[in-house]
């Protein structure tokens, strides 16, 4: 098997790998930043209403997921192209 076909499917699993991992820290960050953002929302509760603590908590939560993802997504990049540079000097 030639390097670029090595690479090539070390890349794959790696993808593979990082998806799970992402999704993973996904939920356990989530869980933290919904914990926090019902936080603020019970404060504000009493001087916005329900109706409008309840839309930011949804808003909150969505960007958050959103933040959240874009930052595991931007370390797992890093850490794919490190493995493969690692893993395939260790090949040679």
């Amino acid at each position: 098997m030639d390097t670029i076909s090595m690479e090539v499917k070390l890349r794959e699993k790696l993808r593979r790998e990082a998806a799970e991992w992402i999704e993973k820290e996904l939920e356990k960050r989530m869980e933290y930043a919904e914990a926090e953002i019902l936080k603020q929302a019970n404060v504000a509760m009493d001087a916005v209403g329900a109706g409008k603590a309840k839309k930011h908590v949804e808003k909150a939560m969505a960007y958050a997921e959103q933040e959240i993802r874009v930052e595991l997504d931007n370390y797992s990049r890093v850490w794919i192209e490190e493995e493969v540079k690692k893993r395939l000097k260790m090949d040679l």
